[in-house]
């Protein structure tokens, strides 16, 4: 193979390598971690209407913040849509 050829062939693998990258960097959710976050605060709730309503107020109290967490982050998805 010619010193040309070996070349083009690396460029075009390098090409190949950084669109199958940007082709992955678009096909992920657009916000993975307030996703998360959303998914895991979700969870929390789960587990608290699981418990006793024992605590003297603050089982309701922290179901009022996390469903203010959940609603802020709504908030922040859509002042970035």
């Amino acid at each position: 193979m010619t010193r040309r050829g070996s070349l083009s062939l690396a460029s075009a693998a390098a090409l190949t390598g950084l669109a199958a990258l940007t082709g992955c960097a678009v096909a992920q959710e657009p916000w993975p971690n307030l996703n998360d976050a959303e998914a895991q605060l979700r969870g929390a709730l789960e587990s608290l209407n699981r418990a006793p309503n024992r605590f003297g107020g603050h089982k309701a109290e922290a179901e009022r913040l996390i469903r203010g967490a959940l609603a802020e982050i709504e908030t922040a998805k859509q002042s970035f849509r």
